[in-house]
């Protein structure tokens, strides 16, 4: 425990980590704790390019064994294991050799905490979680990584969603940038979850 805290501090810094643990703290007590769903249509998104990212390289990973060479503590976190089994895609982002940001793509299904098991079929993604280290924030490389999950899905994928807390507003402006707008949303307080669908978002937001 003491050792995760530790490389939480040195990948998010202080701050975050604290948050961290309060949050876990706060839901472990039932506190209230709201999800914002995103939904966005793959020809609405708006896809643009920074000539500074040029500095940056990305590699993707599709299996446990490649990733395993990757020194970037913070992604060892995820349960990449079963994400691989279940055919996720990692791309983690590097600053010349050094890992700096990662992010996960999700086909057919893909299961949140409190919430359920977002069925997607064959024509809709999940993007995320995504992560970027402390030092190499404010460079916009969640929408670097965003950018790159969309252009590099197969062509059959006509969607996407994902989920952000509300307090996670930098993360939320990533996504609202791209122009995926909210469709729902998932409230959990005192051990229970409740879900809100906005009208017409239902084909998309499928819970099993």
């Amino acid at each position: 425990m003491i050792k995760k805290v530790i490389e939480f501090i040195q990948s998010d810094g202080w701050l975050n980590t604290i948050r961290f643990i309060l949050n876990g703290i706060w839901s472990a007590l039932g506190r209230k704790s709201v999800t914002l769903c995103l939904v966005g249509k793959r020809i609405d998104l708006k896809i643009s390019y920074r000539e500074y990212w040029n500095q940056f390289r990305i590699k993707a990973y599709t299996s446990s064994d490649a990733l395993e060479s990757v020194n970037f503590p913070r992604l060892k976190y995820t349960p990449y294991h079963r994400w691989f089994d279940e055919g996720a895609i990692c791309r983690v982002v590097f600053k010349a050799d050094i890992p700096v940001a990662f992010s996960w793509t999700h086909y057919k299904e893909h299961s949140i905490g409190n919430v359920g098991i977002f069925d997607m079929g064959d024509s809709i993604a999940w993007l995320g979680p995504y992560f970027v280290h402390k030092n190499y924030r404010g460079l916009s490389l969640q929408q670097l990584m965003i950018n790159q999950d969309v252009s590099n899905a197969s062509e059959n994928i006509t969607s996407f969603i994902t989920s952000v807390n509300q307090r996670n507003t930098a993360s939320l402006h990533s996504f609202l940038k791209l122009n995926l707008f909210i469709g729902g949303c998932s409230v959990f307080s005192h051990g229970k979850t409740t879900i809100n669908i906005k009208e017409g978002v239902c084909p998309y937001l499928k819970i099993k």
